[in-house]
């Protein structure tokens, strides 16, 4: 911690400039951070990969982010979040080894930085809250200090790989005390965190345009926008500042303003809606059908804990409603949890105690990548239709066991509707 607290003092002078400087960052609460002092709980909405450097930009005192334990697995990138004092937690699952390094930095007076979101925002709009998020202030017990960045996803949209310069605006509140935090409850705490970091990036261009200037806007935006008017799924390609279907030929261009210009839908967060009203029917036939998504040049590797991942299986990539199969490597659907998207394209998911990783080799995903956003949609949707059914099947079979134990044929509690007539 001691290192730590050195190398933050050097970073923020030096990485942190930069960083506001290079993308225009400023910040509005800095009277109420110049009397702050730790140990506090500091929550941020989660909108683009420089979220961690940026909010700490502006604190006195070096925070411990809460970090994916993904970053944690190859060896550079682990002594890295080490060095800045990250804490490893386990993505889309309980993990109370996270939640008791939290505590005792909090009881060593430091400052603890978590984004509840859990995961980055596609179009925009701030995530619903972790259900513990509530909670966390009273198991700390320490004081809330959220940090609303707005302006940082036309900044950085999570499917671009290239910044733009705009404007961005962190606004520092406290939105409870450490005696609020202890007494408040959990529904109360939470109802205050989600209203302070509540954000729609639309929303706020329509009311106060921001120009965002930069190259190549459209590039890798298949990534997110995976459903046609046409019907194709998985057919847009893009380049430069336009993408376009590669079956109707419907195309668009993405402005500096964060507008879609020539397409049917004219924002991003327009354009999630209705994706996502489209591609419900479609999920809900997946589990029932014999459809089928296939890519080639796919590579599958398994990690378990926070040991580095290994390849396990290369080749063309088939999922089924039944698995998923990468050359001769299959994986039953049935047993995939917490399934969510990385950086850089790839899905990650876990099986019992393995944690799995599908992505593209750097070459193939050169000028198209895979549309793994639409791969992740479907593998939640058939893993949880299968979770279901093995449910039902669970309660069938225990209720014929019960009714072969007492010899009748109804189950316990109901009588035949012949009864009494």
């Amino acid at each position: 911690m001691v290192i730590y607290r050195r190398l933050f003092y050097v970073l923020k002078y030096t990485c942190g400039l930069a960083l506001r400087w290079r993308f225009a960052v400023s910040a509005a609460g800095r009277r109420m951070l110049a009397g702050l002092d730790p140990p506090y709980l500091l929550l941020s909405n989660h909108v683009c990969m420089w979220d961690p450097p940026m909010v700490a930009a502006f604190l006195r005192h070096p925070p411990h982010f809460l970090a994916t334990d993904n970053m944690f697995r190859a060896t550079p990138s682990r002594l890295l979040y080490r060095i800045v004092g990250a804490v490893p937690k386990a993505k889309d699952q309980p993990d109370l080894t996270a939640l008791g390094a939290a505590r005792k930095l909090i009881a060593d007076g430091a400052v603890v930085g978590i984004f509840p979101e859990g995961r980055r925002t596609w179009d925009g709009r701030t995530l619903p809250l972790h259900p513990a998020t509530g909670r966390l202030p009273r198991l700390l017990r320490a004081q809330v200090i959220t940090a609303d960045i707005d302006g940082g996803y036309l900044t950085r949209p999570r499917w671009a790989r290239q910044g733009r310069r705009g404007r961005i605006v962190i606004r520092y509140r406290r939105v409870a005390t450490e005696q609020e935090a202890v007494e408040l409850s959990p529904a109360v705490l939470e109802d205050r965190i989600a209203r302070a970091l509540a954000r729609n990036a639309d929303a706020d261009q329509a009311r106060a345009p921001v120009r965002y200037q930069g190259r190549r806007r459209a590039e890798h935006i298949e990534l997110f926008l995976v459903y046609c008017p046409c019907g194709a799924l998985g057919a847009f390609r893009s380049r430069g500042n336009r993408f376009w279907c590669s079956v109707c030929g419907l195309g668009a261009r993405v402005s500096e303003w964060g507008r879609l210009d020539g397409y049917p839908v004219p924002t991003i967060s327009a354009l999630s809606d209705w994706q996502e009203e489209h591609l419900v029917p479609h999920l809900a036939e997946w589990p029932v059908s014999d459809r089928t998504l296939e890519q080639s040049h796919v590579r599958l590797l398994r990690a378990i804990g926070l040991h580095g991942y290994r390849t396990i299986a290369r080749g063309p990539a088939v999922l089924t409603a039944a698995g998923l199969s990468v050359g001769g490597h299959s994986i039953r659907i049935a047993t995939v949890e917490a399934c969510n998207m990385q950086n850089d394209n790839s899905i990650e998911f876990s099986v019992g105690r393995f944690r799995y990783r599908l992505e593209q080799p750097p070459r193939s995903r050169q000028y198209h990548r895979a549309p793994y956003y639409l791969w992740m949609c479907v593998i939640r949707a058939c893993a949880a239709a299968a979770r279901e059914g093995a449910a039902a099947a669970r309660e069938g079979a225990s209720a014929e066991a019960e009714r072969a134990a007492t010899g009748s044929p109804y189950p316990s509690g109901t009588e035949s509707s012949s009864s009494g007539s």
